[in-house]
């Protein structure tokens, strides 16, 4: 998964807690996707025609698919619990 998953310090990261969907997460519910092949812990946001994938991480910028780009990602699970050292 993105290395974004613990704001900045992956390294950190013992296991991430998810429950698999069969249908996409809620507004700003944290889950897991999978954009093309690769895999993100992301905040969803939907909008009219648009996916907006977000960060928990603020030096990441969110990603933004319009129209068919959408058809990209696809939700896989919801976060229930990040686990890491501190």
């Amino acid at each position: 998964l993105g290395a974004d998953v613990a704001a900045g310090t992956a390294g950190n990261v013992h296991l991430v807690l998810v429950t698999v969907v069969a249908v996409g997460a809620l507004p700003n519910q944290l889950a897991v996707v999978l954009v093309d092949d690769e895999g993100f812990v992301k905040r969803v946001t939907y909008g009219h025609g648009f996916v907006e994938l977000q960060s928990i991480n603020p030096l990441y910028p969110p990603m933004r698919f319009e129209g068919t780009e959408a058809e990209r990602v696809r939700v896989i699970g919801l976060v229930r619990q990040i686990i890491k050292n501190v």
